[in-house]
């Protein structure tokens, strides 16, 4: 799978923490599925979390957090994990999508 495919996420804010949301017939989100190696079903639901793995960098993890409280968009490389154990090498960029009050409604999480 080419690392210049577009995976987009649509991360909504609960207390419980971010919720992967599937939009329907959205081909980026189809490519996710297939280079991470987990279906439709394991993830819808689950937050990004079980993408990382015993090197994904705490501190990179710490940085996109200290983003999302401060509603700020960022852009990092992070080490995450398949399905299969294996690892992939991530740009993850991270935005706040702001309602029509300009409160953050929503984060989309864009891996180019």
């Amino acid at each position: 799978m080419a690392q210049s495919c577009l995976f987009l996420f649509y991360e909504i804010l609960t207390l419980r923490g971010s919720q992967i949301c599937y939009r329907q017939g959205t081909p980026t989100v189809l490519i996710f599925f297939t280079h991470s190696g987990y279906s439709r079903e394991e993830i819808l639901g689950c937050n990004c979390r079980f993408l990382s793995g015993p090197d994904t960098s705490v501190d990179v993890l710490e940085e996109i957090s200290r983003h999302i409280c401060c509603e700020e968009a960022c852009t990092v490389r992070l080490l995450n994990y398949r399905k299969d154990g294996s690892t992939f090498r991530d740009l993850l960029q991270v935005s706040p999508i702001r309602n029509a009050s300009g409160k953050v409604a929503f984060h989309v999480w864009v891996s180019p």
